[in-house]
């Protein structure tokens, strides 16, 4: 019996720590395991019970812009306030390499232009926008700029009733 509860706690052990999927390049944004169109429906249902709006940002683990963009999201003292108040964001693993929600990026961003880029949807699902991620890089395109990222999610918390 206390071989096979090691055995247990072992299994237990390897499921817990599952591990990035780059670990080299940090944690996981992204779930790799989750069905984007159910993340979506999740997400509008929310906003519809909080009167809000959904942020959806397709991304993948590999991309140092989207892990870049969600480092603004989450230390912007503005954006990340008004993120937080105004909106649902949802974080849809978009990986191209691994041909990951595929019908999901075709559903709401047909000619998908690429990763990061996000979509706004109201509280019933319907789309209000869309941005590329490269809208809001600096002139270089070396870097995001802060201000056309606060300024797309404040044009977008406008269109709220």
């Amino acid at each position: 019996m206390r071989s096979f509860g090691i055995f247990l706690l072992g299994c237990l052990c390897i499921l817990s720590v599952q591990g990035a999927e780059y670990p080299a390049i940090g944690e996981d944004i992204y779930d790799a395991q989750a069905d984007g169109q159910v993340q979506i429906d999740d997400a509008v249902r929310g906003a519809a019970m909080e009167h809000k709006f959904v942020v959806v940002i397709f991304g993948a683990n590999y991309c140092k812009g989207c892990r870049a963009l969600e480092s603004l999201l989450q230390t912007d003292p503005e954006l990340s306030t008004l993120a937080r108040n105004r909106f649902v964001v949802v974080h849809i693993d978009a990986n191209k390499f691994k041909n990951r929600n595929a019908e999901v990026k075709e559903r709401y961003y047909p000619g998908f232009p690429g990763v990061p880029s996000a979509i706004v949807l109201d509280s019933a699902g319907v789309k209000l926008a869309e941005k590329s991620g490269r809208e809001w890089t600096t002139t270089d395109k070396k870097a995001f700029d802060p201000e056309k990222i606060r300024t797309s999610f404040q044009e977008w918390a406008s269109l709220l009733p």
